[in-house]
């Protein structure tokens, strides 16, 4: 009786063995190495920090075109110019990729009155927000004249900051107080968060006078 209860007993613990390492086996297969991102579109100067998932092995990072996009050692990847070009990560044996996309920066135009001015915009969190607001519609702001350096109108939202003590100059705009937008024709130090700069700056003053001015802020 005593052996029939021991073969029943092995039985049973080899049965048990069976069928819980199995599926174990089965999980640790199924979890390769992959990346969370394997196609992106980024605008001319932004970033994107790439991961790969189910791996705590060392990750080799390269791009196919570097002259349109590069990546770091860590995986962020830099958009450097319009095209398209392919990000590879290789773990192990295993080779992963990221199809990337570049397209050209937006502009922003000022027209004031007769006169445009091309407006390139700062990478950052409120510079971002304005052109969200952009794309939408164009934005016409009521500007008035503030000690004879700048123009300064409400957005009629407030945007995200990043303030740090700015000494602003000539065709330089910034955001104030979170939902105030300045145009420079002047210098002038505070503490502001960096939206833009005009690129020329010919016929800047003039268009602004020297009183209140309507200024349309556009997309193209």
């Amino acid at each position: 009786m005593r052996k029939i209860v021991k073969k029943i007993i092995v039985m049973v613990m080899v049965f048990i063995f069976v069928f819980t390492a199995v599926p174990a086996n089965h999980v640790e297969a199924a979890k390769k190495p992959q990346l969370k991102t394997t196609k992106v579109t980024l605008k001319v100067g932004r970033k994107k920090q790439l991961k790969v998932t189910n791996t705590k092995n060392k990750i080799k990072w390269s791009s196919g075109k570097k002259s349109v996009a590069g990546v770091s050692k860590k995986g962020k990847v830099t958009a450097k110019k319009a095209g398209k070009a392919t990000i590879y990560a290789k773990v192990g044996k295993r080779t992963l990729k990221c199809r990337v996309t570049v397209v050209k920066k937006e502009k922003v135009i000022l027209q004031i009155g007769n006169s445009s001015f091309k407006v390139t915009l700062e990478n950052n969190s409120a510079a971002n927000a304005l052109a969200d607001m952009l794309r939408e519609k164009p934005l016409v702001i009521q500007m008035s004249d503030y000690s004879g350096f700048e123009k300064v109108g409400s957005l009629g939202k407030r945007l995200p900051t990043s303030n740090s003590q700015t000494t602003t100059s000539t065709g330089d705009i910034v955001l104030y107080n979170g939902n105030q937008i300045v145009i420079f024709y002047g210098s002038n130090t505070w503490s502001y968060t960096r939206l833009g700069k005009i690129d020329d700056l010919s016929g800047l003053e003039e268009a602004l006078g020297s009183g209140d001015v309507t200024v349309i802020f556009s997309m193209k």
